[in-house]
């Protein structure tokens, strides 16, 4: 029987084995894809195809320093991705001494609290291990000075595909240089916009939430429900946290499943993932500011060019093109409108009318505490579709008034198709109870 030692060595021998031969497919792949853009050439392709041959034979050295650049994030510590024997998975903090006996006391002690922790730093070889399918980074894009380099937006319930077009579509709209991403799992997408040099992550976050506005009121008859988060997932750096992972793209076994890999507008894979890269453009802490500057909502620029005795005046937005003359409101359980009957700008003013800040949010965010999973605003305003493909904007009852007063200021006359359930009057009802002192005496007052 083998001794302990002589199975640990055989251990080693054959882990090191299957580390040379991942080195060595990589190698493989690059060489099929060097003769692959040759025949190409060869064959009478275009100069497209040369540029992409000028991409996929750079040197895995000028790759990993591309993809670096992009993918900006914390220097001084990454997550890794991984998964137990009984299938859970997850991600946790690179640290050197992880799992070292005497020195580790996972998971009796949590890692930011460990004295033993060693972080370990985000280098070329660790760039290098994701791209080529040894582990999977997660990168923490918040700066410790509450700046970021890049901004991520998380697509990933149903419907992911149409919500990601369509903030896509806003970018175009508003020259936003972006890449949408299919996520590792295959189920969603992010959009990323990169920036030329650190800028506040609150006013990265703010391009975030612009652009998806433009583009909740371009396609009302979308929910985006889809929509999970932005990243950075917070303005400021959360009391003792490091803010939220984003997991990075191109991962080499998510990439041979057609996921993790970068796509156009219509989603189909870029033919050269690297070409793409190397021709994304970023944007400058000037332009971002004119980008917020134009993205801002009017009822909030309205606001602030009042003169200071206006200060509390009734703020009255611009008038909407092309809008109906007479609306039907259709009160039953909730208020329902067609989308079709009325234009997209209008829908979108009816549906921020359902929605408000989330007070829990902002306490959260003052106290440092981590936000994740905590919505920035809540919307109570719903998508239903009907037979024959109607589509339905839902409001909440409650805002009955708001609407009317809504209409009314675009000139449309509401008319109200009650379909409320009155229910049957109860007779011969008699109280039989008996009120205290304290009852009697506020029933007389």
């Amino acid at each position: 029987m083998n001794s302990t030692s002589d199975i640990h060595g055989e251990f080693k021998t054959v882990n090191q084995k299957i580390s040379e031969l991942d080195q060595e497919r990589e190698k493989l792949i690059i060489k099929r894809d060097e003769l692959s853009q040759e025949l190409s050439l060869r064959n009478g392709k275009t100069q497209q195809y040369a540029n992409q041959q000028a991409s996929t034979l750079l040197p895995v050295s000028e790759k990993v320093a591309l993809f670096k650049n992009l993918f900006k994030g914390r220097q001084d510590i990454f997550a890794h991705r991984w998964q137990n024997s009984k299938g859970r998975s997850g991600y946790s903090v690179a640290c050197n001494n992880e799992w070292v006996k005497g020195v580790c006391n996972k998971p009796r002690i949590k890692c930011n609290e460990c004295p033993n922790r060693k972080y370990t730093a985000v280098n070329d070889q660790v760039i290098y291990d994701h791209l080529a399918g040894k582990k999977i980074v997660g990168l923490y894009p918040l700066l410790t000075d509450n700046s970021c380099h890049l901004l991520a937006a998380d697509f990933d319930k149903d419907g992911w595909q149409e919500a990601v077009k369509a903030m896509a579509q806003a970018c175009s709209n508003f020259n936003v240089p972006h890449a949408i991403e299919i996520s590792r799992s295959g189920n969603g997408a992010h959009l990323w916009i990169f920036f030329s040099e650190p800028v506040p992550a609150r006013d990265a976050r703010l391009l975030g939430f612009g652009l998806l506005d433009k583009a909740m009121d371009a396609y009302p008859s979308l929910s985006f429900d889809s929509y999970d988060r932005l990243f950075p997932n917070q303005d400021i750096m959360p009391d003792g946290g490091f803010g939220n992972l984003i997991a990075l793209p191109l991962q080499h076994q998510a990439r041979q499943k057609g996921h993790c890999q970068f796509v156009d507008e219509n989603l189909r894979p870029y033919p050269d993932q690297w070409l793409f890269l190397s021709q994304i453009k970023t944007i400058s802490g000037k332009q971002l500011n004119n980008l917020l500057v134009q993205l801002k909502p009017q009822s909030q620029k309205a606001i602030e060019n009042r003169l200071p005795w206006e200060q509390g005046a009734v703020v009255k937005l611009e008038k909407i093109d092309n809008c109906p003359q007479q609306i039907t409101l259709t009160l039953a359980n909730h208020i329902y409108i067609r989308l079709d009957d009325i234009p997209a700008p209008l829908a979108a003013r009816l549906k921020r009318l359902a929605s408000f800040s989330n007070p829990i949010f902002f306490k959260t965010q003052a106290m440092r505490f981590s936000t994740h999973g905590i919505p920035r605003y809540i919307t109570c305003a719903r998508i239903e579709h009907g037979p024959e493909s109607q589509t339905w904007l839902s409001l909440p009852r409650g805002c009955f008034d708001d609407v009317v007063a809504l209409l009314e200021e675009q000139g449309i006359t509401a008319v109200i198709d009650d379909k409320r359930v009155l229910g049957e009057k109860l007779k011969s009802l008699k109280f039989v109870g008996k009120l205290r002192k304290d009852q009697s005496k506020a029933v007389s007052a």
